[in-house]
């Protein structure tokens, strides 16, 4: 075969069958992505342009660090930072999360610029776990400025962002519907038999660190025999009365330590206390002490560590959507909306 003839079906081939002419295309298309995978992976790998790298968070920041150099942190005597809060659209007052701050005196709100006010509670919510905060009436400008979103509900995969740890803003995404998170009371507590065989009561297996149990004084080898004035038969006989008590609420316990006979009044927690004592810290990292037992609330993925709490969660506008409530483990955080966080607190103001 002649290197003409063979020129000339060569040619014929390529116009015969199309796949030819595509499958070329295929290697030219190779060769080039050969050149460029490896830019394009080592700029897909670098940290700066991870969820929460540097450039990631730079594109955000125009319509939400105005937000971030609002939000106050609040410190305890200490100087420990217990909670942040969020300044409302009402001169003075601010909103943060309540079971962080209650019955702690002496808490300031200090603000990224260093200003620092007093701020005091005024206003409870135990169902959101809110606190509505009074300032001092120190002036600063542009501070109940914020934009603050009254109706409408977040999209599941809405992209939000929230101030936090390291003094600066953290990225996510809405995770989940808005939603009832559910939860009930709980002592925190492990149960069984007695270990002797005495048929009635619950024997204390076991105390939660930081439970409710642990700080009314119930320890490990304790007995119960009645609770809200009932005879505790069963081990179960115990959560099915502490199943209809409100978390927040006190049940009255008689217990067995020692052969002496004790009556304690313990208020109860939420049994996130569980969660809590079975899932890894190592893991998950610090959590919220409560992290269900809300109305409604934005799930969302953000990595904001439990003490900054009470913060805003804001959306591509710049607006205010949520107060972030409660860490929950490494991937999910709740945010109470922002248009029952403004009703409530107008409510409390009226």
């Amino acid at each position: 075969m002649t290197w003409h003839r063979h020129r000339r079906l060569t040619f014929f081939h390529l116009v015969a069958r199309p796949i030819y002419l595509w499958y070329l295309a295929g290697v030219m298309v190779v060769a080039w992505g050969q050149q460029n995978l490896a830019f394009l992976l080592e700029q897909r790998l670098l940290p700066a342009y991870h969820t929460n790298g540097e450039v990631a968070v730079d594109a955000f920041a125009p319509v939400a660090e105005p937000v971030r150099h609002r939000t106050l942190s609040l410190l305890a005597p200490s100087g420990e930072t217990i909670a942040l809060a969020t300044p409302l659209p009402l001169s003075g007052h601010a909103v943060t999360k309540l079971s962080e701050v209650d019955g702690i005196p002496g808490v300031r709100a200090v603000l990224p610029l260093g200003q620092s006010l007093e701020a005091a509670v005024i206003g409870r919510d135990a169902d959101q776990d809110l606190a509505l905060l009074r300032l001092s009436t120190e002036e600063v400008p542009g501070l109940h400025a914020l934009r603050w979103k009254r109706k409408g509900r977040c999209r599941l995969g809405d992209m939000v962002c929230a101030p936090g740890q390291e003094d600066r803003l953290w990225m996510g995404v809405v995770s989940a519907p808005q939603r009832e998170i559910q939860g009930g009371a709980a002592l925190g507590v492990r149960i069984g038999r007695h270990p002797l065989g005495l048929s009635r009561g619950a024997f204390i297996l076991e105390v939660f660190p930081m439970s409710p149990a642990r700080r009314g004084g119930i320890r490990p080898g304790d007995h119960v025999i009645r609770a809200e004035g009932l005879r505790i038969g069963e081990p179960w006989h115990l959560s099915e009365i502490i199943r209809r008590i409100r978390p927040g609420e006190s049940v009255a316990l008689r217990i067995v330590r020692e052969d002496r006979q004790l009556d304690l009044e313990i208020p109860l927690g939420y049994d996130s206390i569980f969660r809590q004592h079975i899932h890894n810290p190592e893991i998950n990292g610090e959590t919220s002490e409560r992290q269900n037992g809300f109305p409604e609330a934005i799930q969302h993925d953000i990595p904001l560590a439990a003490r900054f709490m009470g913060g805003p969660l804001v959306d591509l506008e710049g607006r205010i959507v949520g107060i972030n409530i409660a860490r929950v483990d490494r991937v999910t955080t709740l945010a109470i909306p922002s248009g029952r966080v403004l009703e409530w607190a107008e409510g409390v103001l009226r």
